[in-house]
């Protein structure tokens, strides 16, 4: 016992000597004395492991005791707890229960005397059948609006005859000898539970929108116009749903691993000009979170070494990633200039919310490759429809030109018509390529038209397709321009910070045409290398399927692009464009 003898709790009474118990058991314990009146708070104050008391102090005493431990009990669960009868008074209660506000306990009190009626009514059909089945436990709800709280109780029936509820109810409340109805209900707070569901049922909500991209509406836009309305959307809803003020979308180029930054809110231009990859070192909470497919949780970014810069006064962040099917396909990144900002919580939202960011943005890639490759095998099916009947035309052709002989005036005609057999095939060709191809070419070549807007205007164009990159070079030419061209991104941007530096105007320029996939470089980094040369210098962006993952045309758009062109696209359209940029005024008014 480490020398110290245990307590003995002596109820005082008539048949006890508390003296002669000292000296025959002293040695042994440590007597504790009390009246019965204040034995339990003495056994738990004092800690007596043992009690001597009078036979007929000792039964109260027990019930006490269990009825003291049950209320503990009650009291520790962490729920409200109420005993009522079947008029809703409450007889007993926990004190939790106590802790709520009146008008809580009004609500409850109400729902206990429906409670009762409910049981009664089922006891009642249930004696008919001769069973005793007073039903299992009601769930109610509770709003309360005004203070923004829910609650759900539990009222279960308390019944110990039969008859007794039944009997009470029909009575009127009154009862026979020895009746005792009652309901205890449970009481519980899902004041956050209740919240959390109507966040997440708003997110799903929010998130449906965001991926639905109506055909009609869709179908009218180009790929920027697309990409503008989804970030339009996403901005939206982080603010609104979730408070997410300064956040990034990145996806990872699959060619080169490198997170490209996609859409971005509240984010300072030196963050968005980081460099990141998807790996797990030296790349930010964002390439951890790419390469490791799971969600990071950053409360204090000053002392977390895979941090890299977001905001100019981080506190935390917050980074999850965006998945389609099983794959990782970039991240969606929030900060804050708060320490510990986001809970759990707010990281099982930006889960729900990126992945239908994901969704969307593949939605949108699935829908111009659908256009590309419906409109290469329409385009094919065509070809081949009209083979046979130009086929006939050359052979008729050829009859003609034997049966003319030295008709004169006959044979230019035939001429022209093989001609245009000729440019029909080879236009239908070009459509077939579909974005490695462009339309209307023999025209303009063939008129060699110089426009005066354009003639001696210096244009870069970069494109790392020899045949595209031959046929704007030359469609331009012919309208009398000077035209430079690289097939790589790191060509382009090295001729415009050579002239950056030395301003000689012999290598400046008075246009760039870029193609948004360059191998290298993306078109959004020599659109950024354009404007270091000449703030106002235009650049036109050029895009195949439409889908720009690296999201060069809608950065881009943001900071002065001048236009975008999909492939395929007229020579005309081209020419047009071209005037336009370098010539505002009067493109505008040719337009």
């Amino acid at each position: 016992m480490g020398g110290q003898k245990p307590k003995l709790l002596v109820l005082g009474g008539p048949h006890v000597d508390t003296d002669a118990l000292e000296d025959s058991l002293g040695e042994m314990f440590e007597l504790v004395e009390s009246s019965p009146d204040e034995a339990i708070a003495t056994l738990e104050y004092e800690g007596c492991q043992v009690v001597l008391a009078e036979a007929g102090d000792f039964v109260p005493l027990e019930r006490g005791l269990v009825g003291r431990q049950s209320s503990m009990l009650l009291n520790a669960i962490g729920e409200g707890v109420c005993l009522s009868d079947i008029g809703g008074r409450v007889l007993w209660s926990n004190t939790m229960y106590r802790g709520y506000p009146e008008a809580v306990r009004r609500r409850v009190r109400e729902v206990c005397i429906h409670g009762a009626g409910h049981f009664a009514e089922r006891l009642r059909r249930a004696s008919e059948r001769g069973v005793h089945d007073p039903g299992r436990a009601k769930k109610y709800r509770l709003n309360f609006r005004k203070h923004k709280r829910f609650f759900e109780v539990m009222v279960s029936p308390v019944i110990s005859r039969t008859e007794d509820l039944a009997s009470v109810v029909s009575s009127g409340g009154g009862g026979g000898a020895g009746a005792r109805p009652l309901v205890a209900a449970v009481v519980r707070d899902v004041t956050s539970t209740i919240r959390m569901e109507r966040k997440v049922d708003a997110i799903d909500r929010a998130g449906r929108e965001l991926a639905h991209l109506e055909a009609e509406t869709i179908r009218k836009m180009h790929a920027q116009e697309r990409l503008r309305l989804l970030q339009d959307r996403i901005v939206r809803y982080a603010h609104e749903l979730m408070h997410f003020d300064h956040f990034a979308i990145r996806m990872v180029n699959p060619k080169t691993n490198a997170l490209d930054l996609v859409m971005a809110s509240g984010i300072p231009d030196k963050a968005k000009e980081i460099r990141l990859f998807a790996e797990e070192t030296g790349n930010g909470t964002s390439g951890w979170v790419a390469a490791t497919g799971r969600s990071y949780l950053c409360n204090d970014t000053a002392g977390d070494e895979l941090y890299v810069y977001g905001l100019d006064e981080p506190g935390s962040s917050l980074t999850v990633p965006l998945r389609v099917y099983d794959n990782v396909v970039g991240i969606f990144n929030v900060e804050s200039s708060e320490r510990g900002a986001f809970s759990d919580n707010d990281r099982q939202f930006a889960e729900i919310f990126a992945s239908y960011i994901a969704s969307a943005l593949h939605t949108l890639n699935l829908l111009v490759v659908e256009r590309y490759t419906t409109s290469e095998a329409a385009t094919g099916t065509v070809h081949g429809e009209i083979s046979g009947p130009l086929n006939d035309l050359v052979a008729e052709v050829e009859l003609l030109r034997k049966r003319a002989g030295e008709d004169n005036e006959l044979t230019p005609h035939l001429d022209r018509i093989l001609r245009d057999v000729s440019s029909i095939r080879r236009r239908m060709k070009n459509v077939a390529k579909g974005p490695q191809s462009l339309l209307g070419v023999d025209e303009v070549l063939e008129a060699g038209r110089i426009i005066p807007e354009l003639e001696n205007r210096r244009i870069l164009v970069a494109d790392n397709d020899e045949g595209i990159l031959g046929t704007i070079r030359d469609v331009l030419v012919a309208v009398g321009c000077q035209v430079v061209t690289c097939d790589d991104g790191t060509s382009a941007i090295r001729l415009l910070e050579t002239w950056q530096h030395t301003f000689d105007a012999d290598e400046g320029f008075d246009l760039v045409l870029s193609d948004i996939h360059l191998g290298d470089k993306t078109g959004y980094d020599v659109f950024g290398a354009a404007k270091r040369a000449r703030e106002n210098l235009p650049v036109i962006l050029i895009t195949g399927f439409g889908y720009d993952p690296h999201h060069s045309i809608v950065r881009a758009t943001q900071e002065g692009l001048q236009a975008v062109l999909f492939k395929p696209f007229q020579a005309e359209k081209l020419i047009e464009d071209v005037r336009k940029a370098v010539s505002p005024e009067k493109g505008d008014a040719a337009g």
